[in-house]
């Protein structure tokens, strides 16, 4: 098992992002079982390439995990700005994504992500953040609640018969 001195988070770099890339795209295979309508296109790694250095251009907020050098996970996230003629609402940090290799799916690094963005939003003068999982994610569901995360809307889906 890693220990927190073998461990570092950082900001990621431009050239991060074929690394990033790669582990975005198995985040992304990893959740395929959680929606019935989820299908990954032949093409899913350019388009997730092209998002992540799109959403880095516009500020987004994407650290990684690295141990001896190597990328071991991500978290992936951006401000989100509400329109003020609408809703009365400071801006909200977001996150979509958080990802560790599966080898280390056990250790606390999924924690010490989560605390990182959550530094940075903080720093970011952002008081309220949101983040999204499958509801069947339980793995997901529980980091985010073991970090006062609390359920606040539930999306549903009906499959319409053929």
């Amino acid at each position: 098992m890693l220990g927190d001195n073998e461990m570092k988070i950082r900001e990621i770099k431009e050239e991060d992002l074929d690394k990033i890339t790669y582990l975005a795209f198995h985040a992304q295979k990893r959740e395929v079982p959680f929606d019935p309508i989820l299908r990954l296109s032949e093409d899913a790694q350019y388009y997730i390439h092209s998002w992540l250095k799109e959403n880095l251009l516009m500020g987004g907020k994407i650290l990684i995990a690295e141990h001896e050098g190597e990328i071991v996970g991500f978290i992936w996230g951006w401000i989100v700005q509400k329109p003020l003629e609408i809703f009365k609402v400071e801006s909200i940090g977001y996150i979509y994504q958080v990802y560790v290799k599966e080898q280390l799916k056990n250790t606390t690094l999924n924690n010490k992500l989560l605390e990182s963005i959550t530094r940075a939003f903080k720093e970011e003068g952002i008081k309220y953040i949101i983040a999204d999982c499958y509801i069947k994610d339980t793995e997901n569901i529980e980091l985010y609640k073991s970090q006062g995360f609390e359920p606040r809307a539930l999306t549903l889906m009906k499959k319409l018969e053929e």
